[in-house]
C-alpha cells in the first residue's frame, strides 16, 4: 500500500480544518468552462429539503387578494416607502371612521372593516415586495460588520506585533550591553596576569645582576 505524501489530508481531515480546501472537482475546469462535465439541469417540480417542500415555480410575492390601492409608475416600479406612508395615513382615517360608525350605526360596521382589511392587505403586499431589498441590505450590513471586525482585529494584531518587536529590540540591546561588559570583564584579568608575568620576569632578570654587583 503506497504511503500518502506528507501534508496530504483526507476528506475527513479537510472537513474539520479551519480553512478547508475547495473540492477537487474544480480542477476538471482548469482548461476552460467546457472542459469538465456540464452542470446539472435546473430543478423541475417540488423539491424536498430538510423535511420541507419547496416549489421553485412558486411566486416570490403572493398575489394580492383584494383590489390594489397603491400606484404603479410608468416604468413598472413602485415607490414602496411613499405608498406605505400614504396607506398608513389612510388607515388611521379609516379607523376613526370605524369608531364613529360603531357609535352612530353599530350594525353598519362591516363596510368600514372591509376597507381597513383592504388597506392592511395592500400594506402587507408592499412589505412582501420589499423583502428582496431588505435581504440585500441585511447582507450588506452583515458583510460590512464582518469587514469592520476583521479590520479592527488586524489593527490590534499589528499593534501587538509592533509592541513585541520593540520589546525584542530592547531585550537584544540589553543582551548586547551585558555581553560587552562581560567581554571587558574577561579581558581585564588576562591583562593583569600578563602584567604580573612581565613584572616577575623583570625581577628574575634583576636578581643575577644584583648578585654580580655584590660579588
Amino acid at each position: 500500500m503506497a504511503a500518502e505524501p506528507a501534508g496530504a489530508a483526507g476528506p475527513k481531515e479537510d472537513a474539520f480544518d479551519q480553512f478547508p480546501a475547495p473540492p477537487n472537482f474544480y480542477k476538471l475546469y482548469e482548461a476552460g468552462p467546457g472542459a469538465g462535465p456540464a452542470p446539472p439541469a435546473p430543478v423541475q417540480g417540488v423539491v424536498h429539503a430538510l423535511g420541507e417542500a419547496f416549489d421553485p415555480d412558486e411566486q416570490y410575492v403572493p398575489p394580492l387578494p383584494v383590489s390594489r390601492m397603491y400606484q404603479i409608475q410608468q416604468d413598472g416600479s413602485v415607490d414602496i416607502k411613499a405608498e406605505l406612508l400614504q396607506l398608513n395615513r389612510g388607515l388611521l382615517f379609516m379607523f376613526l371612521e370605524l369608531l364613529q360608525v360603531l357609535v352612530d350605526q353599530p350594525s353598519q360596521y362591516s363596510g368600514s372593516l372591509s376597507e381597513i382589511l383592504g388597506v392592511l392587505f395592500n400594506m402587507a403586499h408592499l412589505l412582501n415586495m420589499a423583502r428582496p431589498l431588505q435581504a440585500r441590505e441585511t447582507l450588506k450590513h452583515a458583510l460590512r460588520t464582518q469587514i469592520a471586525e476583521k479590520q479592527a482585529a488586524l489593527a490590534a494584531l499589528r499593534s501587538q506585533s509592533a509592541k513585541v518587536r520593540q520589546e525584542l529590540l530592547a531585550v537584544t540591546q540589553q543582551l548586547a550591553a551585558v555581553g560587552g561588559d562581560a567581554a571587558e570583564s574577561a579581558q581585564r584579568p588576562a591583562a593583569q596576569q600578563q602584567q604580573q608575568q612581565q613584572e616577575q620576569q623583570q625581577q628574575q632578570e634583576q636578581q643575577p645582576a644584583a648578585a654580580m654587583d655584590e660579588g
